[in-house]
């Protein structure tokens, strides 16, 4: 039987390219677990589409897509795919401002509920991307971190740049045996005069020395040294040599170990 839920806020892409927000009062009055989630009504007694004043936009007809977002909901999986980037940049319909917002409702949820952090079902998140911003992903990195909820972080394909640092923060980190690990001090493109990107060069210095050095030591055991030499270069690693930095906490051998 699936956990009880407070009321969920769903957001699915609806034919035609709206994105709305779907209510439904508890997840398990859609399905007594994930194989019965097909069970969901497809026809006119679905139910209403409500946009974020409460205008009812119609009733909702679900497609497999649709149903593979519920039920990944249901098993708190989060898929963070693509570039890291701010919100409609990158085209793609869930991206690191999603994913927050995705952890924030879970946590609602579970202290709506009254269960006690150590009590608490973790949040998946898969992460299969090659970086972007820094900001957004640090902002993500801020609340996985803040998170009472554990969060564990799960790296399949590529992990590199600001996609690894949000790894990082995963209060507990997998990675697939072929997953791409990519560390690096960052790129930077500035649209402006000369003055002024030397100003954010500096500024990212700063961030580079103030703040990431120190977060991925404290979430490693890479030797300060070792960090300090290879942080102007790409460095790359396969999940074992990720694992012996004290990256990786465990290398996926079987899926059941991840869902």
């Amino acid at each position: 039987m699936l956990a009880k839920y407070n009321p969920l806020c769903y957001n699915l892409f609806i034919s035609g390219g709206l994105e709305s927000n779907l209510h439904f009062e508890e997840v398990n009055t859609m399905a007594d677990d994930v194989n019965d989630i097909r069970n969901v009504p497809t026809t006119n007694d679905a139910p209403d589409i409500y946009d974020a004043f409460g205008g009812v936009h119609g009733t909702l007809s679900l497609d497999i897509d649709d149903y593979t977002c519920i039920s990944e909901k249901v098993l708190r999986r989060i898929h963070l795919n693509g570039a890291v980037m701010p919100p409609d940049s990158t085209g793609a319909w869930f991206g690191a401002s999603d994913a927050r917002l995705t952890i924030l409702q879970f946590n609602t949820y579970d202290k709506e509920d009254g269960i006690s952090p150590e009590n608490r079902q973790p949040i998946w998140l898969f992460i299969d991307s090659p970086g972007g911003s820094l900001s957004e992903a640090m902002a993500l990195v801020d609340v996985i971190e803040a998170s009472e909820t554990p969060v564990y972080t799960v790296a399949v394909g590529m992990c590199a740049s600001a996609a690894f640092l949000i790894f990082l923060a995963g209060h507990r980190r997998f990675a697939f045996k072929y997953t791409t690990f990519m560390m690096h001090d960052g790129r930077m493109a500035v649209d402006d005069n000369t003055q002024k990107f030397l100003d954010f060069a500096k500024f990212s210095m700063r961030v580079e020395e103030e703040v990431i050095r120190d977060f991925v030591l404290s979430h490693s055991k890479m030797d300060p040294d070792e960090y300090d030499n290879r942080k102007r270069e790409d460095y790359y690693m396969l999940a074992e040599e990720a694992m012996k930095q004290g990256f990786v906490d465990q290398i996926v051998q079987k899926l059941n170990e991840v869902i």
